[in-house]
């Protein structure tokens, strides 16, 4: 990595040696099921070598000072274990899923204000006990609740003290192979299980009267968005209007979020440190005047910090904003004190600190994108900017704006494909626009909420800015049309996502010291991700595989033969490409098929070695037919017929239930085949069935 006059660049930012021991605890922590009195144990033994190491006389330490710096990374790695171990809500005891809760009474305080659905209202609800036969038993924990809409739930505010009856139900996966892992992502907030409850089955037990300070923002938050919906009242400009000032995301419209993730622009929707840079510009512009004044330095600072921070917890305060906040507070501290610091020193403190509030963000994609996007800059954005001087300040300008989305792109890029699967071929042309007029509209909006009061001006701003909004959606859009304005259907794993990065990293140093070891270390890095990708692309050639898809309600299935893939299923996935991909595209990127091609409805297919009977009507008509033995029977759309009726007709050694049949139907023949010795999956309880 680079350094500054031959130092290495962990000597300057000494937090890079404590982040990584940290991190390595923390992911020990969450993949091995290590005991309360072992992490104790290790920890104590960790903290007491460090204490016996620093009493040694001075020679000693001299000779033998690798061992004191070892300790203390032991002791660093252990805080980790001890951290993510205590966040974990499964490790209290008094957590709702250590617990039975038949016949009990749920008692929590609302955390947010509930989403509004389609049939009801999403909530998280904090567990505060359990009451039954009014006795109330200390309970703790997270659940996803969903209320049936009615005016009652409309009037749940944060903070509000409810009481239901719950049916608490464990967060499954979908199970659909490379698809995202709602189930994992919940758990990284804690939130293990949902609960669903009907109008008469929960009631308000306390109202939220306090001034709390969470009070105050989410009222601030209710009045900037009522101000914006006074003067932008275009449904797809005022969406991304509330996404762009504060992270309101309700209202977006989602095939622009889609049209804007595809052009690799979907930054300037989510807030992150380019809004809280020119909030940080805006503050900063605000107090100049002042800064001559020597002594005004320490309260202009601390002021532009609660500017700062205001900012980023009504946005939501996601983990890339809290980054940029904490990062930005290292520089504006900095700055104060008239001590230059290294932004390589203040990312890996920033990191830290947040790892230390919520470790489980190492696993948040926002937070992974926006330290490699910040490192990238810092890296790469001046050695880009060098290869061309331009003289005209116009250009030069456009020039350093390219550099700077050029660099960010070189780090994000083996993150984006691993997550998204695609890569954004216009993100320059998209990028040279979108940002310049997102800065100008995120700063009008400023602007208008500000002086929202005067009526007139707010009328003609707010139409300045819906225009400008306009004018960018149109463009992207514009862009996004461009048959070959993204590279889809990539697909990489997680061993060659980090052979990226060793490739980048070993080339870095290679251009900088011209060293042969690094230059043989870049080869042999290419050499095995090339090898890694010509062996996967050779298994998908020779492959067959049967994929049921666990989508909610529908039949879904598809049969790959190398890269060409057949499907089975609804008409409403045919006709909605939403839905593919939602359900089919990331399994199809992960097996590589690539080419479609339609199946007849039902009938008797051969997959590698099995045989795959469908069955999607009455036994009657099946039995017109004459169909040899099967290994896989996969029923759908709730068959009226019995178990007992379908072995006198056909033999099979599995069965399969698709989506398409509904809760009651898979349990039914689950417990029959079990009777039976049958091996039975049903879709909507166990996940997509897969066989290769």
């Amino acid at each position: 990595m680079p350094s500054t006059r031959g130092i290495p660049i962990w000597k300057q930012a000494p937090f890079i040696r404590i982040l990584f021991p940290f991190s390595m605890g923390v992911l020990v922590a969450w993949y091995l099921p290590l005991s309360s009195n072992f992490i104790g144990l290790f920890t104590f033994s960790c903290l007491v070598l460090v204490l016996c190491l620093s009493l040694l006389s001075l020679q000693i330490k001299y000779y033998y000072g690798y061992l004191q710096g070892l300790s203390l990374h032991f002791l660093v790695f252990a805080t980790g274990l001890s951290l993510l171990f205590f966040y974990k809500a499964p490790n209290h005891t008094d957590w709702i899923g250590n617990q039975p809760f038949d016949n009990h009474f749920l008692l929590g305080k609302v955390l947010d204000a509930p989403a509004k659905r389609n049939q009801s209202y999403k909530l998280i609800l904090q567990v505060e006990g359990k009451i039954s036969k009014e006795t109330k038993i200390k309970a703790s924990g997270l659940v996803l609740v969903y209320l049936r809409s009615d005016s009652n739930a409309a009037r749940i505010v944060a903070g509000d003290q409810l009481l239901l009856k719950p049916r608490l139900s464990s967060i499954n996966a979908s199970g659909n192979p490379g698809a995202f892992n709602y189930q994992r992502y919940l758990s990284y907030s804690n939130i293990y299980f949902q609960a669903y409850a009907d109008s008469h089955e929960w009631i308000t037990i306390r109202r939220k009267t306090d001034q709390s300070l969470r009070k105050w923002f989410s009222s601030l938050q209710e009045s900037i968005l009522s101000r914006i919906k006074n003067f932008i009242n275009q449904p797809k400009e005022q969406g991304l209007a509330e996404a762009l000032l504060i992270g309101y995301k309700a209202d977006l419209d989602k095939n622009l979020v889609q049209a804007y993730s595809n052009t690799g622009v979907v930054h300037v929707i989510a807030i992150s440190g380019l809004h809280l840079g020119l909030i940080y510009w805006l503050l900063n512009l605000l107090f100049y005047p002042f800064r001559r004044n020597k002594r005004a330095r320490l309260p202009i600072s601390l002021l532009i910090l609660m500017g700062l921070w205001i900012f980023s917890i009504l946005s939501g305060a996601s983990p890339s904003v809290l980054r940029s906040a904490v990062m930005f507070s290292f520089i504006i501290i900095g700055n104060s004190s008239a001590r230059k610091i290294s932004v390589y020193n203040s990312l890996a403190a920033s990191a830290f600190f947040l790892l230390c509030f919520n470790p489980c963000w190492l696993w948040d994609i926002g937070f992974q994108l926006s330290y490699v996007a910040v490192l990238s800059i810092v890296v790469f954005m001046k050695p880009i900017y060098q290869l061309m001087i331009v003289q005209n300040k116009l250009l030069d300008l456009l020039w350093q704006l390219s550099s700077v989305t050029f660099a960010a792109q070189i780090l994000t890029t083996p993150l984006s494909i691993y997550h998204f699967h695609q890569f954004p071929v216009l993100f320059l042309l998209t990028n040279l626009v979108a940002v310049p007029l997102s800065s100008l509209i995120l700063l009008g909006e400023v602007l208008l909420v500000s002086i929202a009061t005067f009526q007139y001006p707010s009328q003609i701003l707010g139409k300045i800015i819906e225009w400008m909004i306009r004018l960018m959606n149109n463009y992207i859009e514009y862009m996004n049309a461009f048959p070959f304005s993204t590279w889809n259907a990539l697909s990489i794993n997680l061993p060659q996502t980090v052979l990226l990065y060793l490739i980048i990293v070993s080339s870095v140093f290679y251009s900088q010291k011209r060293s042969i070891v690094m230059l043989a270390l870049t080869l042999s890095f290419l050499l095995a991700f090339s090898a890694i990708r010509t062996i996967s692309f050779l298994q998908a050639k020779q492959q067959e595989v049967l994929i049921v898809y666990n989508v909610p309600k529908l039949r879904a299935v598809d049969i790959g033969f190398g890269h060409r893939v057949h499907f089975i299923g609804d008409d409403s996935i045919i006709r909605d490409p939403g839905l593919k991909r939602t359900y089919l595209y990331s399994t199809r990127t992960l097996y590589r098929l690539t080419e479609e091609f339609p199946l007849p409805e039902d009938g008797l297919l051969t997959v590698g070695q099995k045989k795959v009977l469908f069955i999607n009507q009455h036994l009657s008509t099946l039995r017109q037919n004459i169909f040899p033995s099967t290994d896989i029977l996969i029923l759908s759309n709730n068959p009226r017929f019995s178990l007992q009726e379908l072995q006198r007709t056909v033999v099979f050694n599995q069965l399969v239930l698709d989506a398409s049949n509904n809760t009651f139907t898979c349990q039914r023949w689950k417990a029959d085949c079990a009777a039976q010795n049958i091996a039975c999956h049903a879709v909507s309880l166990d996940g997509a069935f897969v066989m290769k």
